[in-house]
């Protein structure tokens, strides 16, 4: 957890900071208007926030990582429809797989 170093009047904000160029194109941004920034960064076993460490230190702002392996996992091992049905070809066939007949 990152310590509190509340500024009183300051404005803060959260920035989803992956140590990317654009993400710390974002942050100087708020940090040069003079708002209180605090990076978030998230780790799962497919990524890491390695970069986010690096780049928070370079921007001199705290940093929070949180570890999303157990929700990501569960999205990866069964992903929302989306309220989407398979395609269809005109003869029922399933686009998506075509061994599936869909008619």
């Amino acid at each position: 957890m990152v310590a509190e170093r509340r500024i009183p009047g300051r404005v803060r904000s959260l920035g989803l900071l992956s140590g990317g160029l654009d993400s710390m194109l974002a942050v100087q941004v708020l940090v040069d208007q003079g708002t209180e920034v605090t990076g978030l960064s998230f780790k799962t076993p497919f990524f890491s926030p390695q970069n986010a460490i690096k780049a928070a230190k370079e921007l001199g702002i705290p940093l929070a990582v949180q570890d999303i392996t157990q929700e990501h996992l569960k999205i990866v091992k069964n992903p929302p429809s989306l309220g989407r049905k398979p395609r269809s070809a005109s003869n029922g066939a399933n686009i998506e797989n075509p061994s599936v007949n869909t008619g």
